[in-house]
């Protein structure tokens, strides 16, 4: 506001319309026709106070203790005051003792606050000093119009040298793109190229081993220039060039031999076997063939380029009469007397991989070899072969006449044990076809025994070709062929299941639905008591007998005997519900449509065996509840779980034995609970009755001079009798575990002990209500008479019947 003293000129003080005019030299144009005098209204030498009061500037400070912070313990403040404060430092440090970021910045604007306070009260405590100093103080305008003129030379070097920098920054953009748009076109047209040089050469070479394509003249025109000084590596970069990662595996690039001249046919005019001359035949085709997947290879490559476009119809036709010529070769030499050429087949094999006809190689094998050799063991076999033995025998046959083909197609050094399978394609497909042609009805699930057992013979038949394999992927290029699927779908597990299911739940559920128990019979029960337990356990064993399970539906077996377990609790159950209750009364039915006589019958309704259930019955139950627990255990189990483990491994046995240990659990926490509750009804009601002869106490020693008894009363030694006759049978029989045994007695003594209580404090009751009446009749009797109502005589000298009764 004032630039040399506390008492300003009025025409320092102005409020400028055009900002340039706060640049105006000192003495020049100070009045301004656009400037509004502020001064205006002021003293020629105002002092501060006028001049502040005039203005209206606030110097009041501000209080900034009114929503005083308090800052945490770990936020010190001393190293904001030191001059080599390093604020990364200070953040990374608060960073690492745990204190977030948000944190931090919470406490900084709260400092930053007490700061700024702090600088206000200052400035205002201290204006007059701060005005002071403008005394002291150079004209500023003048020195920072002298300095405008070396910033403006700075600021035009440096803008002139900017703009060269750039333009020749544009230049050199310009020349890389240039040389890149030169670079993309020299690979497009080598490209170009090496893709019609190198269909002209296997045009020409197919030509030379009589393959040519349908339509081109024999033997490529000699006379046609074919560039042989590019190769694919040309187009594709040097050694350095990543794009090099893009040839598929399988070409072969001869690296030390110029192009495809090294794929040139040697006719043997000079050698001395024609055999040799095909062997050389069968290599130059699988060279051919891999030179075709190059040319396949730069044709995907530039697949946009139209002039590699028109190319594809000459490159399909090389490639089916390279085929062609394949498969003949192949069939050649498969048709060959014995001993075959194994470097024959091995090259002709090795062709159709690299042309992608994998498929054809394996039905030719499967065809020319395999297929008689399983008609004929088809045909030499009679009646009385068994599916099993034929199956056997026609593997054995296939394998044997076609095992160097099978040895070949198995090396992994060409990668043709993942890209083609004569096990399954040729093999497995034709014995699985001759087979089932000659014996279509030894696949139907109709007869189960007959049908389990050539399902485990076609299993271990397919466990044999996979022991044939030579590595990880030729397994699974073997499982994941069309061959092994169409092998599994002939066998229909889920029917067959059905019927095991239905013929095994069918035996046991008739001893279920029975109304009554049936005692096992002796010599056949398995060790339980009654039938139906020894049909459950039957019905378990049978379900993961050998001549029964299937391994590859494992799960629905599984599943089956858990619910053998779970139908047998629901059994017990349902008769320990019912125990006590009365079965339902006959009803009368009417006749069926075709009943001879014609008369209505009289039906006993369904209802459940506990409804007649005696002590002895539930006892019997309860011990063949822990005998097939225990069996379960021990002998279902440990065997059920080998047979996982060895088809599936230890995961599935282990989840297995959870599933059915689970089941034995239930059983005996639903079930055998049940029971233990019914037999202590049961008995606890025998040991009741035998307690009612207590009323005949009140009757012995009312109104009678007898003393107080000395022993128990008659009736109790029989209030335990049927427990303990109980206990005694069931020991001698064996029926019931120590343990089980145990916890009916305590059962049964705890239910008989709450009905004695029961009973006996109904007794005390009557007999003190009753006395209480004696007493008042007396004593009204004697007030009646005039007589004292204490008189009493000998009987009050003794104790009460009340006494003699609770005693």
């Amino acid at each position: 506001l004032m630039s040399s003293s506390r008492s300003a000129p009025r025409s320092m003080v102005t409020v400028d319309r055009d900002p340039e005019a706060a640049y105006a030299p000192p003495g020049e144009d100070e009045e301004d026709p656009d400037g509004i005098d502020v001064m205006e209204g002021l003293s020629e030498n105002p002092t501060l106070e006028e001049l502040i009061e005039h203005l209206q500037i606030d110097t009041s400070v501000p209080d900034y203790d009114q929503e005083a912070h308090v800052f945490p313990d770990w936020f010190d403040q001393t190293p904001f005051k030191s001059k080599d404060f390093n604020v990364d430092e200070w953040v990374e440090t608060m960073h690492s003792r745990g204190h977030t970021m948000e944190e931090l910045q919470v406490q900084l604007d709260a400092y930053g606050k007490v700061v700024e306070g702090k600088l206000v009260e200052i400035t205002a405590r201290d204006f007059d000093k701060f005005l002071a100093l403008s005394d002291e103080l150079p004209e500023i305008e003048g020195v920072m119009k002298d300095w405008d003129t070396p910033l403006d030379k700075l600021i035009a070097q440096i803008t002139a040298q900017r703009d060269g920098m750039q333009k020749e920054l544009d230049e050199m953009e310009g020349a890389l793109k240039e040389k890149k748009r030169l670079a993309d076109e020299r690979a497009t047209l080598e490209l170009m190229l090496e893709t019609h040089n190198v269909v002209a050469k296997v045009e020409r070479l197919l030509h030379e081993v009589g393959a040519g394509p349908a339509g081109k003249e024999s033997a490529a025109d000699p006379e046609t220039p074919v560039d042989d000084s590019l190769g694919v590596a040309d187009v594709l970069g040097d050694d350095d060039d990543p794009d090099d990662d893009d040839v598929p595996e399988g070409y072969v690039a001869e690296e030390d031999e110029d192009g495809l001249d090294a794929l040139k046919p040697v006719f043997a005019t000079d050698q001395a076997s024609s055999a040799h001359v095909v062997d050389d035949r069968a290599r130059v085709l699988e060279r051919v063939a891999s030179e075709m997947g190059r040319l396949r290879f730069l044709q995907n490559k530039g697949k946009k380029l139209p002039f590699v476009r028109s190319l594809a119809p000459r490159i399909d036709a090389c490639e089916a009469s390279l085929a062609a010529a394949a498969k003949k070769a192949l069939e050649e030499a498969l048709s060959a007397p014995a001993p075959r050429d194994g470097s024959r087949i091995e090259h002709c094999l090795r062709a159709h991989v690299a042309v992608n006809r994998a498929g054809d190689a394996e039905e030719a094998i499967g065809r020319v070899l395999v297929e008689p050799a399983v008609r004929r063991v088809v045909d030499s076999a009679t009646a009385a072969t068994s599916f099993p033995e034929l199956l056997h025998a026609c593997v054995a046959a296939a394998i044997a006449s076609c095992e160097l083909e099978v040895e070949a197609s198995g090396d992994r050094e060409f990668g043709m044990d993942a890209k083609m399978c004569v096990l399954a394609n040729s093999v497995l497909a034709k014995v699985d076809e001759a087979v089932h042609a000659a014996r279509p009805g030894e696949y139907g699930p109709g007869e189960p025994d007959r049908f389990i057992r050539n399902q485990k013979a076609a299993m271990a038949a397919i466990r044999g070709l996979e022991e044939r394999t030579s590595s990880v992927a030729n397994v699974t290029a073997f499982r994941e062929s069309e061959a092994f699927a169409a092998y599994h779908k002939r066998w229909n597990l889920a029917a067959y299941f059905n019927v095991r299911m239905g013929e095994i739940a069918g035996e046991m559920t008739s001893f279920l639905d029975d109304f009554s128990l049936v005692r096992a019979v002796e010599g056949h029960s398995g060790g339980f008591a009654l039938a139906a337990t020894a049909a459950t356990w039957k019905a378990l064993e049978r379900s993961w007998s050998d001549d029964v399970v299937c391994v590859h539906a494992a799960d629905k077996f599984l599943r089956f005997a858990a619910q053998i377990v779970a139908r047998y609790g629901s059994w017990v159950k349902m008769g320990a519900d019912a125990v006590g209750t009365e079965p339902p009364a006959p009803v009368e039915q009417p006749a069926a449509p075709n009943d001879p006589d014609g008369q209505p019958r009289r039906v006993v309704p369904e209802h459940s065996w506990g409804c007649a259930a005696t002590a002895e019955d539930l006892a019997a139950i309860r011990g063949d509840c822990e005998a097939l627990s225990a069996k379960v255990l021990d002998s279902f189990v440990p065997g059920m779980s080998d047979t996982l483990r060895t088809a599936f491994g230890e995961p599935a046995a282990d989840t297995a034995r959870e599933c059915m240990e689970e089941g034995v659990k239930e059983l005996a926490v639903g079930p055998a609970a049940d029971i233990n509750g019914a037999l202590m009804r049961i008995i606890g009601d025998r040991c009741v009755e035998q307690m009612k002869q207590m009323k005949g106490i009140t009757a012995t020693f009312r109104m009678t001079n007898k003393p107080l008894p000395t022993r128990h009363s008659h009736f109790v030694p029989g209030a335990v009798a049927p427990l303990k006759l109980f206990m005694e049978q069931t020991a001698r029989k064996k029926i019931l575990s120590a343990e089980s045994a145990t916890q009916v007695a305590m059962a049964v003594g705890e239910y008989v002990a709450g009905k004695y209580a029961e009973m006996a404090s109904e007794l005390v009751a009557g007999v003190k209500k009753t006395e209480a009446s004696l007493n008042r009749l007396k004593d009204r009797r004697a007030a009646k008479d005039g007589g004292s109502a204490a008189g009493g005589g000998d009987g009050e000298k003794g104790p009460s019947d009340t006494d003699k009764i609770c005693k």
